[in-house]
């Protein structure tokens, strides 16, 4: 089951998030256990390096991402909108839900895909151009 997750103002898969590396976007705290009561044992500052995601856990209805440290333990941290660089994600390559339904539609039909996104577009400007000057007139 692929779960959605708010990453800044886009939604992206946690699948999409797995194996690759997560940049704070603000404080993020880090627990031993994914557990909301679990003490804090480090905090990355913004625009610090969380750490690779290993996996994903749900808990109490809460996601946690699940990275490991240099000694092999496992360390994590609480999935919350706007926590992480969606642009870092970006370079890594990690596609929101939105472009890869874009990219399914594009190889689906690509004709129909050229018409409602580039064609159309191109269309209503050109009628709004005559439009206007046919008001000019």
């Amino acid at each position: 089951m692929k779960h959605r997750r708010h990453i800044g103002n886009d939604i992206i898969s946690a699948d999409q998030v797995v194996g690759r590396t997560l940049i704070a976007q603000t404080a993020v705290p880090l627990k031993r256990y994914a557990q909301s009561t679990a003490p804090v044992v480090y905090t990355v500052a913004r625009g610090g390096t969380v750490g690779v995601v290993y996996s994903w856990v749900k808990t109490d209805g809460v996601l946690y991402w699940q990275f490991y440290d240099a000694n092999g333990s496992p360390y994590y941290a609480e999935h919350r909108p706007g926590r992480f660089s969606l642009d870092a994600l970006q370079q890594q390559g990690a596609q929101t839900l939105e472009d890869i339904k874009e990219a399914q539609e594009k190889a689906d039909n690509p004709i129909s895909y050229a018409v409602t996104k580039l064609l159309r577009p191109v269309a209503f400007a050109a009628a709004a151009f005559f439009i206007i000057k046919a008001f000019q007139k």
